[in-house]
């Protein structure tokens, strides 16, 4: 087994990802020649979360068009997996045909000459984004001069704060290893933090009820 399929995770997918879209799709008014849910994912082989959110979807009387990225590497095992779950899943209610995934990294999409970044532009503005992350948020570039995680979210939110006219979810999962970690990402994280605290008194409350600190303590 595979972090992904352990019982903990399902419980996010469906009590977080699945409860919290269902909640948003019955609050958003969707005209009827365009019901469709657009969902940017970071799926793993077994297109765990697609399927869950599909069913969002479902009892909303939706179709769900997923764009997914996953670096597998062609050929692979895990393409061969990858492959049969797609299959499985188009062959699903409610699945839209114009679903795609591309073997790409999550941070290709920083670069705005990449198929990755044509990808997100051409299949949002997205009612869901769901970063996924195997790894660390604020992780060290690949080498010099490459893009991060940061780097491609920020795009992502800026194509969304820029094409969204509707409500839409921001979902990040991260793993925590303080040895793999970018001090500029993390300083960054930090410092959009506190600047969205001090220009937000419920930002700021909200901050502190999650954190459990308040005034000096939460800076």
């Amino acid at each position: 087994f595979k972090p992904w399929h352990r019982p903990r995770k399902q419980w996010v997918r469906r009590y977080q990802w699945h409860d919290s879209l269902l909640h948003m799709l019955r609050e958003t008014h969707f005209p009827d020649d365009a019901r469709t849910v657009r969902y940017l994912s970071l799926p793993g082989e077994d297109l765990l979360d697609v399927r869950v959110l599909r069913e969002a979807c479902e009892q909303a009387g939706l179709d769900l068009r997923f764009t997914g990225l996953n670096s597998v590497r062609r050929g692979s095992a895990d393409d061969v997996q990858l492959n049969i779950a797609e299959s499985e899943v188009r062959g699903l209610a409610r699945i839209h045909s114009g679903s795609t995934i591309l073997r790409e990294r999550f941070e290709s999409i920083a670069n705005r000459s990449s198929l990755a970044y044509a990808e997100v532009r051409s299949g949002g503005p997205f009612h869901a984004v769901n970063i996924d992350l195997c790894d660390h948020i604020a992780l060290r570039a690949s080498g010099p001069g490459r893009a991060t995680v940061i780097d491609a979210l920020a795009e992502v939110i800026q194509l969304q704060l820029t094409n969204a006219i509707h409500p839409w979810l921001l979902f990040i999962t991260t793993r925590v290893a303080p040895d793999r970690i970018d001090a500029r990402n993390l300083a960054a994280l930090i410092q959009a933090i506190s600047d969205n605290v001090e220009a937000s008194d419920e930002f700021g409350r909200r901050a502190g009820e999650l954190l459990r600190a308040e005034g000096d303590r939460l800076r």
